[in-house]
């Protein structure tokens, strides 16, 4: 009896084993849902906050207990919510060691910045995640989001700009205004969120710089940004505590421009024993939003020597002289101030305007600062006939009165006298200095020698023996420092201006002169020619010690002149004339290339 007991027990234990073995077999080979019903789901999800204040954001945090690769799946959030990332993952070990057997558990993390656009309850739905070839996910988070009352009522953030509508190429400032009720003495933090910031497509942006440091900013988590102290702030009675940083916006394109999403943070912080910093208290200030809208450069009644300028300038030209004679040089000083592209448009050019007809112009130099553009034109009258130098018109479109107006200098009075006897007056250009890009140099018969007979043969031997003593001893010298004029590169140097010439005189197509200036330029910074093609112009001049040598006016002189020949060469643009190449080629050996 004992022994059928016996066997009747061992049975039922084996069909028990055998029903748990089923049991998890199923486990295994079942859906997701019946691995996450189990208990056995290695993805877990939570949020830093359940409950935040409107313009405040939070963490959700993914958890995934494995060591193997891992693809998330980033869910949809619901509708006034945002999701920014995945960040991650951040991989943590752990041994443990349990009555001395050790276990090791591998925890894999990814987190995003939930940022809400309103108020509101909100259910974001799960994470999903697949592992091992087998999906599962976390379970749903719920967020409730209520307006900051306090913080919204002692605090304030504003954006304002000049004008509602502005043109495409037109710049234009834009001023965050931004404080809290002065009664907040311990105040001393504030942040920023601002999501148009560096971001809007086609819109150029520039930071002002404060006219007196107030500290700093924080923008959007991550740019500390300088700031003025703005004083007499009064809202409803009550004085405010207020800052400012100021932008200059330049929008590259038309379309509907929308500056929304502003949010204020202000603190009080306070340092611990260690050094770090800790918040007492926030508090949240909804900003307003800003829309503008950028039109297209209206076509109708454009001048046909229209150069781009645009905005509200003015004008001043001065002379550095106005008693000449004929075929002698004259600086006109040219400046544009006031508000507008004053780095952007094309400078006009006597050569090609009907009231120079009487003056030669060798070129001209540049100089761009904020709030003024100043040209130096190097001009020389051809006879005595000229008694002014006549206004200089620059074509402009005035976003004011949304018209196009033209701008121009007052004449400056000039008294010129004839060539001296014995120079035709037919060949005043004769005697005239040769042209660097707007740096005029007198040839040697130009030189006052003293007397009316020729140098005898004896002073001419002397002469020559001086001018090969005095190449040797250049050439000594230049070698000792480490530059050999007669090496190869430094002669490739010195031709380049003059095989530019030649190689665009024989160019019959835009393929043609954008292989001439490849030649150039690579000559001109040691180079072979293969390494120009293509080249990122900008990412060479900060990696390399000659681009480093190069001011910024020069290395964008070369990248606008490598746009314009790619694009006549390989996107069918208009040809760029050889005159205004070589005039590009001078101006940059004169500026160091």
């Amino acid at each position: 009896m004992e022994r059928s007991k016996g066997k009747l027990r061992r049975s039922a234990a084996a069909w028990g084993l055998l029903a748990l073995w089923l049991v998890w077999f199923a486990a295994l080979s079942g859906d997701p849902a019946a691995a996450q019903g189990s208990g056995d789901n290695p993805v877990s999800a939570n949020l830093r906050e359940g409950v935040l204040r409107f313009g405040a954001s939070t963490t959700l945090t993914l958890v995934v207990t494995s060591a193997q690769p891992v693809r998330v799946f980033t869910p949809k959030p619901p509708d006034g919510v945002d999701l920014i990332g995945p960040s991650g993952p951040s991989v943590s070990n752990q041994l443990t060691i349990v009555q001395g057997r050790r276990s090791s558990l591998t925890q894999q993390t990814w987190r995003w910045q939930v940022r809400p656009t309103r108020t509101g309850e909100f259910s974001i739905p799960p994470v999903v995640v697949e592992l091992d070839g087998r999906r599962y996910e976390s379970g749903p988070l719920q967020l409730v989001v209520v307006e900051d009352i306090a913080g919204a009522a002692q605090g304030f953030l504003e954006l304002s700009a000049p004008a509602e509508r502005v043109v495409e190429g037109q710049p234009f400032g834009l001023e965050v205004l931004f404080g809290w009720d002065a009664s907040l003495a311990r105040t001393n933090y504030a942040s920023l969120s601002l999501p148009w910031w560096e971001s809007l497509s086609g819109v150029l942006q520039e930071r002002i710089p404060p006219a007196r440091d107030a500290g700093s900013v924080v923008v959007n988590g991550q740019h500390q940004v300088p700031i003025d102290a703005v004083t007499d702030v009064v809202r409803d009675g009550r004085p405010y505590k207020a800052y400012r940083l100021r932008l200059e916006l330049v929008a590259t394109r038309p379309g509907p421009l929308e500056l929304a999403g502003n949010f204020l943070e202000y603190a009080e912080v306070e340092q611990d024993f260690f050094g770090g910093s800790r918040k007492l208290a926030s508090a949240f200030a909804r900003g307003s939003d800003l829309k503008l809208e950028v039109r297209e450069l209206p076509t109708e009644g454009q001048p046909f020597d229209f150069g781009g300028a645009i905005g509200n300038l003015s004008v001043r030209a001065s002379a550095d002289t106005r008693a000449v004679r004929v075929g002698e040089s004259i600086k006109l000083t040219v400046d544009w101030t006031g508000n507008g592209n004053l780095a952007y448009f094309e400078a006009p050019d006597p050569r090609r305007l009907a009231a120079f007809a009487g003056f030669r112009c060798f070129g001209w130099v540049e100089e761009k600062v904020p709030g003024r553009r100043r040209v130096v034109y190097d001009l020389a009258p051809l006879s005595a006939d000229v008694d002014q130098i006549p206004p200089l018109e620059l074509p402009l479109f005035d976003p004011e009165s949304w018209s196009y107006t033209r701008l121009a200098t007052a004449p400056i009075p000039l008294q010129v006298e004839p060539l001296a006897p014995g120079l035709a007056d037919d060949e005043p250009m004769s005697q005239a200095r040769t042209e660097v890009h707007g740096i005029r140099q007198t040839p040697f018969s130009d030189a006052d020698i003293g007397g009316s007979r020729a140098p005898r043969n004896s002073a001419l031997a002397t002469v020559a023996g001086a001018v090969v003593l005095s190449w040797f001893a250049l050439r000594t010298a230049a070698r000792r420092g480490g530059v050999d004029p007669s090496a190869r590169p430094e002669r490739r140097r010195r031709r380049a201006l003059s095989q530019l010439q030649g190689a665009l005189a024989q160019s019959l197509d835009p393929e043609g002169d954008l292989a001439a200036w490849v030649d150039f330029v690579a000559a001109r910074s040691g180079e072979e020619r293969e390494a120009w093609i293509g080249r990122d112009v900008r990412t060479w001049a900060e990696s390399s010690a000659a681009g480093q040598r190069l001011s910024p006016y020069v290395v964008e002189e070369l990248v606008q002149t490598a746009k314009a020949l790619e694009g006549a060469a390989y996107g069918g643009l208009e040809r760029v004339p050889r005159s205004k190449l070589l005039e590009r080629a001078r101006g940059l050996l004169e500026e160091g290339l």
